[in-house]
């Protein structure tokens, strides 16, 4: 299975992280396939299904995932999306993808200077937009300089500092 499909980055089960300058790119054949076409999603590795997508503009990889996470700090991320199946017209709009960061069931998710090409949403939360690009266009990107999710019910109850590794195992 290649990560490149459904998402770029992915932290699970990580608590008390820090992350420094995060960049990736989406890849500029989607949608043509989109995410899910070529590698299914697997639920034991907690792989995104992209259920609240309606338009093609949103079975695009994600830049960064972070799942059942608390207390993860990210300082500097460039997520970029250029093409649309090979085609730039998507950056005349900024809307090349729906969907860029996505946070679920986490918090205390601490995101210092996200900076987004050509998403239209920066960040959503279980599956809901919650950080759009509109009006925040910087000279090249879109983002913002500090975003917080910071509702935490109870503290972490894994022991564990990095969380778990890609193939499922801590």
């Amino acid at each position: 299975m290649s990560i490149w499909e459904l998402y770029n980055q992915k932290l699970r089960k990580s608590f008390y992280l820090l992350l420094l300058t995060v960049l990736t790119w989406r890849s500029y054949m989607q949608d043509n396939p989109n995410s899910i076409s070529a590698y299914p999603a697997i639920q034991a590795w907690n792989d995104p299904f992209f259920d609240q997508c309606t338009t093609a503009t949103c079975y695009k990889t994600y830049g960064l995932r972070i799942v059942d996470s608390n207390r993860v700090f990210v300082y500097g991320a460039g997520l970029y999306s250029f093409f649309d199946n090979y085609d730039q017209g998507c950056l005349i709009t900024e809307n090349c993808q729906e969907y860029m960061i996505q946070l679920d069931n986490s918090s205390e998710i601490y995101l210092y200077n996200p900076q987004t090409k050509a998403s239209a949403n920066i960040i959503a939360i279980d599956g809901v937009a919650v950080l759009s690009n509109q009006g925040l266009q910087s000279s090249f990107c879109q983002g913002a300089v500090y975003f917080e999710e910071a509702e935490l019910e109870s503290p972490p109850t894994d022991s564990g500092f990095i969380g778990d590794m890609e193939d499922g195992t801590e």
